[in-house]
């Protein structure tokens, strides 16, 4: 809930809802936008084949749901990967601060290329704890090769941040990679558990009219 209600006419504990999303710009991938462009991202595995492209010179331009994309591009199969940082990558390991137990959703947009595009799309998260050991989860994996050509599609699941785990990144990774895809509007968002919002759960003294 973003500013929509004010707190003095609300009763405590009168609002639930299975899952919110809270906070305003929740999105806490840093430049998402690729806006200084790789200076917030780590091009990984075979970082030539990666590129960023302006909306007009990528994939299904007129229906591209973003102002910037990365391409990855490859003609023989190769593993294509980058990570995602919290400051310049060069300058430290990056990562978002985090605490076990919380929930994530994680979801990005990617369109598929050429016919012969053919391999997975990977988003995982991985984590870190306090000496630095990684594990990792993939709440994302696109099979490329029967994604529709040209289209743009969203794609998105939930991770629960393990026991120990300090911080977190994302990895997107194409897997033996041939053919082009696109992807853009990575966001990486907390969760909060509740209860399902029903007929009569919600009480007040005073709600303005279409407050809810």
């Amino acid at each position: 809930i973003n500013n929509g209600l004010n707190p003095e006419l609300v009763l405590d504990g009168s609002l639930s809802a299975q899952k919110v999303r809270i906070g305003i710009g929740a999105n806490l991938v840093p430049d998402p936008f690729w806006e200084s462009g790789f200076d917030m991202w780590r091009p990984l595995d075979n970082s030539s084949a990666i590129t960023i492209r302006e909306r007009a010179n990528a994939l299904s331009a007129a229906t591209c749901p973003s102002t910037r994309v990365v391409r990855y591009s490859s003609s023989t199969a190769m593993g294509v990967s980058m990570f995602t940082h919290t400051e310049v990558h060069t300058s430290e390991p990056g990562g978002i601060p985090v605490v076990a137990g919380e929930k994530y959703k994680v979801s990005f947009d990617y369109c598929r290329g050429n016919a012969g595009t053919t391999s997975n799309l990977n988003v995982s998260i991985y984590y870190y704890t306090q000496t630095g050991t990684a594990v990792s989860d993939t709440p994302i994996s696109i099979n490329l090769s029967t994604a529709t050509e040209g289209v743009w599609t969203n794609a998105s699941g939930e991770v629960t941040v393990p026991a120990a785990a300090i911080k977190m990144r994302a990895y997107i990774l194409g897997v033996n990679h041939i053919g082009t895809v696109e992807f853009c509007n990575l966001a990486i968002m907390k969760m909060v558990d509740g209860s399902l919002v029903v007929n009569g759960s919600i009480t007040a003294n005073e709600l303005a009219a279409n407050s809810i």
